[in-house]
């Protein structure tokens, strides 16, 4: 009888807490080091939350409760409870009107060796090698929702402050699946310095809720581009200075008659010499479909000119910082 009581007072308890489970999405900056455990009841595990790191917040025991559900890194992805009494609560910014969704897209992609030509101490540049994936093929900076003011959608204000002052380490980690971060890793190495984190909190959420959907949406989207002859052109001339129309002419080789319009090509100086650093092509749709990239391409656009001519800078194997 006794373990009869038992059994349904555990059930009893796991219903309330189930039912009064209040969602609420934000923030939780810790303020002290306080063990995080899987229930309520088990808060004696050995993990704890660190002082001063953000994570990302799930929700209340019940509202207004006294324990709050985070989400941790590593080997603890699922939701952790923890004292609501151990940290700093920042919910996402409510918008005053709906968000209108994205009239387009902006698809930024870098030249990983022109990037740490000129960015030396980012972390992603610290080994570089010139059979590395990044030495040879374009990577991931960012997918923008146009026009270019739609950012910081359902961020906090502790959020958007980090983001400013670039202390994108100190954002929440973007929670993905294994395979999505793996792909993530090696497509964007700027993710070693935050970048992830950044253009989630910046871009990603004004088009999606999902983070999972908006990085895959953008790793295809580099995909179709790195599965191009334009690639390719990039790719052979390795160590060439080649003027913009050339390029552009490529562009519209892979993708048909006017695509170049959508093309932007941004140059940076280095040690006398214009480097191509970055490509950017403006997307009238939200289309994720690689064998639909050519039809999403916003030939209506006139891409700003940027520059006239750089060199394809080659990942040069000794220019690395200790």
């Amino acid at each position: 009888m006794r373990g009869g009581w038992l059994i349904l007072s555990i059930l009893l308890s796991w219903s309330l807490r189930v039912s009064a489970f209040e969602p609420q999405a934000g923030t939780f900056r810790a303020t002290e080091s306080c063990p995080a455990g899987v229930g309520i009841q088990r808060l004696q595990d050995t993990v704890f939350i660190e002082v001063g790191h953000l994570y990302p917040l799930m929700g209340f025991n019940r509202k207004e409760g006294e324990y709050v559900q985070i989400r941790l890194l590593g080997r603890h992805p699922e939701g952790r409870w923890v004292q609501r009494r151990c940290g700093v609560i920042d919910p996402l910014a409510t918008p005053s009107a709906p968000i209108k969704g994205p009239q387009g897209l902006l698809l930024a992609l870098s030249w990983q060796p022109a990037f740490c030509d000129t960015h030396p101490g980012k972390s992603e540049c610290k080994n570089r090698l010139s059979d590395r994936f990044d030495a040879s093929h374009f990577v991931l900076h960012g997918l923008w929702p146009e026009p270019r003011s739609l950012e910081y959608c359902k961020t906090s204000p502790t959020e958007k402050g980090l983001d400013n002052a670039k202390a994108w380490m100190s954002l929440p980690p973007v929670i993905l699946k294994e395979s999505i971060r793996e792909r993530l890793n090696k497509l964007m190495p700027g993710s070693l310095s935050g970048l992830d984190r950044h253009e989630w909190v910046r871009h990603g959420r004004c088009y999606s809720d999902d983070p999972e959907r908006f990085f895959e949406v953008a790793l295809t989207y580099l995909g179709a581009i790195n599965a191009s002859s334009f690639e390719r052109h990039f790719r052979d001339h390795l160590g060439a200075v080649l003027a913009a129309d050339s390029l552009r002419l490529a562009f519209e080789e892979s993708f048909g008659s006017g695509a170049g319009r959508a093309l932007e090509l941004i140059c940076v100086p280095f040690k006398g010499q214009w480097l191509y650093s970055e490509v950017r092509i403006h997307l009238k749709g939200t289309s994720s479909d690689p064998a639909l990239f050519s039809d999403s391409l916003d030939r209506e656009y006139v891409a700003q000119k940027g520059c006239e001519q750089g060199l394809v800078e080659p990942m040069v194997p000794g220019r690395m910082t200790p």
